[in-house]
């Protein structure tokens, strides 16, 4: 798609391809999304500012199954966690609902932009 800003890329884990996080007209969904539909690749991983990178994965139990995913608030952090850890955490009382970020785009809420992630202070599995 010609999309080459390192804040607007992931690089899939399985296949070292480099990946656009952007919708662009006319298409439905990001680049890597389309990937992850139609090769069911679904281990991402991103470089931070700092260089480092970061696997995109659940706080928890370490899936990186997109679509499973969901941003949340965990303390003063802001993380992602799967459905299956969220349900465990909300019955154990760890965090609440309102704790969850809703976002407009399902984009946004399945794959965060590179940039925001870059901005918030994230816990996640660094890889080296």
């Amino acid at each position: 798609c010609g999309i080459t800003q390192q804040n607007s890329l992931l690089k899939c884990k399985t296949c070292n391809q480099t990946l656009c996080n952007t919708q662009l007209t006319p298409k439905d969904k990001s680049c890597v999304l389309q990937h992850f539909d139609e090769n069911m690749m679904h281990k991402f991983e991103f470089r931070l500012i700092s260089g480092k990178l970061v696997t995109i994965e659940c706080l928890s139990c370490k899936s990186s199954n997109l679509y499973d995913l969901s941003i949340c608030k965990f303390g003063d952090k802001i993380t992602l966690i799967c459905r299956k850890c969220a349900v465990e955490k909300l019955q154990n009382k760890q965090f609440t609902q309102h704790d969850f970020i809703v976002s407009s785009s399902i984009n946004d809420i399945f794959v965060p932009s590179t940039s925001q992630l870059n901005e918030a202070e994230l816990e996640f599995h660094f890889v080296s």
